[in-house]
């Protein structure tokens, strides 16, 4: 969860855009990595414009994106520092801010709670109960935030404070570990510091270090690992946008050489199409890893990528649809993503099925007798048939009368159509008794005769 302040001091600083930015860089370091995020914005009051959502290629362009992109097309409406919190004065609400997570979102597991200053306002509903750049205020407004953040971790989760500008890191203790919590730095920790991110609680510094701190975060709890996203493109051209989507089901196999070890072994992506892998370097410098996916019936390779490796992000083999050597360094507590992208390999295929519709009249030997048919046609490929006609020459035609469920003249693959016929027996005329009169006698009347019956046609005729 991050946690994101808004409050009138970032404004009056120009820091907007570099909030703006950091955010965006911070949710791009996630893509891939199976994490799910969801975003508290705070000021005088607060509000949550983004539930929990995958961090993947699709949800940045659509989701985060135009919600932390200035001018963009904004997320149902909303967009960072616009006018939702208000036009006036825009306080420091922490209380707000920790009361909007605990009420209308899931505890998370990390909460990022990032501020430039300290809290001047407090009460959770439409607007604050009091505010003010008092002393008596910011404590009672101080107090009042402990006890939601309080809450937030009595749910499990742990809050990592990220202060800039104007924050006051002593403030931090109440809504972190009380006198326990400690700085987090990335080397040579000094008493009160750690390089143990699961351990830390803040960071403090300028806005110009707010990039770099929220990629810190990044690395530190999910450094080590090999992180897939799957997607299918619909069209199999890569120059084509909008048209991929991440799979679930895809099984991928990670191979490391001893000491090295990798768990799991081998995964299947889940909904969102990722699959993730921790690295344990055994106290080895680096790691060679291989990465091979198993492909599936009527799916192609078109591209195999990975970021992040410090040495190689690998070579890709889309023949047999793996990347080896990618090589992480441990020291880098390296983020490494890959991404395998697919595409439906075209196998159209249809049968197509005719019976009798009056079968219970076995033979049809009557001249004039009426033969209905009924014809069957099923989409047994795994595409989409466009510009099917079905033609009968026997029957001369046939009428489509039901299977094309949305109207849109596509034999789709969950489709089938069926149609009825008929064709009139036409039979075989008799031949006409022949006359013959034999001059020298008296005339007798002989007759040869064939009577021609038409062949018994049975359900298979036809």
């Amino acid at each position: 969860m991050l946690i994101l302040d808004s409050s009138g001091s970032i404004d009056t600083a120009g820091q907007v855009d570099n909030v703006r930015n950091a955010a965006q860089s911070f949710v791009n370091s996630l893509a891939g990595t199976g994490s799910r995020l969801a975003v508290v914005e705070f000021a005088s009051t607060a509000y949550v414009p983004i539930g929990y959502t995958s961090v993947n290629a699709t949800s940045i362009a659509n989701v985060f994106d135009p919600y932390l992109v200035e001018g963009g097309d904004q997320f149902n409406g909303y967009e960072y520092y616009d006018d939702t919190l208000g036009t006036g004065t825009r306080w420091t609400n922490w209380e707000a801010a920790f009361y909007q997570a605990n009420t209308n979102l899931a505890p998370a597991d990390l909460v990022i709670f990032f501020t430039d200053g300290d809290p001047t306002a407090y009460g959770i509903g439409s607007s604050p109960d009091d505010t003010g750049t008092d002393s008596a205020t910011e404590a009672i407004a101080l107090s009042r935030a402990r006890l939601q953040a309080n809450i937030t971790k009595a749910n499990g989760s742990h809050i990592f404070a990220v202060g800039v500008a104007g924050a006051t890191f002593s403030n931090f203790a109440p809504i972190t570990d009380g006198s326990n919590y400690l700085q987090y730095v990335t080397s040579n920790p000094n008493p009160g510091q750690t390089v143990d991110f699961g351990e830390a609680d803040y960071f403090i510094g300028e806005f110009s270090d707010l990039g770099a701190a929220l990629a810190d975060i990044v690395t530190a709890i999910c450094g080590g690992t090999i992180n897939v996203t799957k997607l299918i493109d619909a069209d199999g051209n890569l120059g084509t946008t909008g048209d991929q989507a991440e799979a679930s089901g895809w099984e991928f196999t990670v191979g490391v050489s001893a000491p090295v070890a990798v768990t799991p072994g081998s995964a299947s992506t889940n909904d969102n199409g990722n699959a993730s892998f921790t690295i344990d370097f055994s106290g080895e410098a680096n790691a060679i890893v291989s990465l091979s996916e198993t492909a599936q019936q009527s799916y192609g390779l078109l591209s195999a990528t990975c970021t992040g490796a410090t040495n190689s992000n690998g070579t890709a083999n889309l023949g047999d649809g793996s990347i080896t050597g990618i090589d992480l360094q441990q020291a880098n507590n390296d983020v490494v993503t890959c991404t395998f992208i697919n595409a439906l390999v075209a196998e159209p295929s249809l049968t197509i099925e005719k019976s009798l519709t009056n079968g219970d009249d076995a033979v049809v030997d009557t001249a004039g007798e009426v033969i209905e048919y009924t014809i069957v046609v099923a989409n047994t490929g795994n595409v989409d048939l466009t510009n099917v006609v079905l033609t009968d020459a026997f029957a001369g035609g046939a009428t489509l009368v039901s299977g094309d469920v949305n109207n849109n003249n596509i034999l789709e693959t969950t489709e089938t159509w069926t149609y009825s016929a008929d064709h009139r027996h036409p039979g075989r005329p008799q031949r006409e008794p022949t006359w013959s009169t034999w001059p020298w006698s008296t005339p007798t009347r002989l007759t040869r005769s064939r009577t021609m019956s038409p062949a018994p046609l049975t359900p298979s005729h036809p």
